[in-house]
């Protein structure tokens, strides 16, 4: 449910078609994350959505091991103060994806994905219903 407390933001891309905010709580999630990962893994490459969109390009993903975040994944859900929106982390290794996490801190919930490992939601295994037919499942 939206609480109706609109949140100031400025649109990364220009004109009357702009449709892609950035808020100062994008800005500092994402400055978070970047200090958290470059203390520990120095030499590891990063690749954040808003100091790309600053930049005005997206590097190309190569072989050195590389975090890709989204510091507020549903940006305009935020603004509108709804709360469907997460924060997103990937990591890949030799040009692929090998874990991704999203956390959604207003159920605290913690989803963490790990290339041959699984899925955990809170540190509990998770898997997909195994259903095979669109009509018997979920889709959302």
């Amino acid at each position: 449910q939206c609480d109706g407390k609109r949140r100031e933001a400025r649109f990364k891309d220009v004109g009357e078609a702009a449709i892609d905010p950035v808020t100062e709580t994008d800005e500092a999630n994402e400055r978070y994350v970047l200090e958290m990962i470059r203390e520990r893994f120095p030499s590891q490459k990063v690749i954040g959505e808003e100091g790309c969109a600053a930049a005005g390009a997206i590097p190309p993903l190569g072989l050195e091991p590389t975090w890709i975040i989204d510091p507020i994944d549903g940006t305009q859900n935020f603004v509108h103060a709804c709360p469907l929106s997460c924060v997103s982390i990937g990591f890949c290794l030799n040009g692929k994806p090998a874990m991704g996490c999203v956390y959604d801190p207003f159920r605290d919930e913690l989803f963490l994905g790990l290339v041959g490992q699984g899925a955990y939601l809170n540190g509990e295994r998770i898997s997909a219903s195994g259903q095979t037919k669109l009509v018997s499942s979920l889709v959302l």
